[in-house]
């Protein structure tokens, strides 16, 4: 996993907009993710949140609020770009965002549709794989079933990718992103109010009755 840390332990203006109690809130936020990380597949409920924040999803600016400082460079796709997240996050974080994929630490994307795209952002390399890419993502449903198996390490057994319906193409592309490991990416699936993550080390198998569909 490319390295995640936690920033703003303090009050001020690093949670302006995202956690009801901005300190606690962090802290919280940041071992949802580990342990979503650690246990893939599994739904993690965030803190409190504030309530509206014109345009940004809350969730979404917990996970930026945690991960992200002024040494992280930041991707945004088009509709984080309008909904004014770049202002947001310079003004909360002071992450700086770029318009270069390979320089940047988190990408955030506002559907899961852009995954379909996955070329251009760092995947590590063999010496360093922990150069890499984490990619935040929000979506609407993380309790649908998406005939998707996972299995591998925090995993006992298997597990659903509950994650509903997926786009075309889109789980061989994250079956080649598994084939990089310990190279590659990983993800971070954002809710309204939860969060699921899928690390490159997860094996993805479509289930036989979606095969025969």
């Amino acid at each position: 996993m490319g390295e995640l840390h936690q920033t703003g332990t303090g009050t001020g203006t690093a949670f302006v907009g995202a956690f009801a109690d901005p300190v606690h809130g962090s802290q919280q936020t940041f071992r949802a993710i580990m342990n979503a990380m650690a246990r893939p597949g599994t739904v993690h409920h965030l803190p409190d949140l504030t309530g509206d924040l014109g345009g940004i999803r809350a969730a979404t600016a917990a996970v930026a609020a945690t991960l992200c400082d002024a040494d992280t460079h930041v991707l945004l796709d088009d509709e984080m770009e309008r909904s004014g997240f770049a202002q947001w996050l310079a003004f909360n974080t002071g992450a700086p965002v770029t318009d270069r994929p390979e320089a940047a630490a988190f990408a955030f994307l506002s559907s899961i549709d852009g995954l379909t795209e996955l070329s251009g952002l760092a995947q590590g390399i063999q010496t360093y794989p922990d150069r890499s890419a984490t990619l935040i993502v929000e979506v609407t449903d993380l309790a649908t079933a998406s005939g998707v198996t996972l299995t591998g390490p925090g995993i006992n057994g298997s597990a659903e990718l509950r994650l509903g319906s997926l786009p075309d193409g889109l789980v061989p592309r994250l079956q080649d992103n598994h084939r990089l490991f310990p190279r590659g990416l990983d993800f971070v699936f954002v809710g309204e109010e939860a969060l699921m993550c899928l690390p490159r080390s997860t094996v993805l198998t479509v289930n036989a009755t979606e095969r025969s569909a």
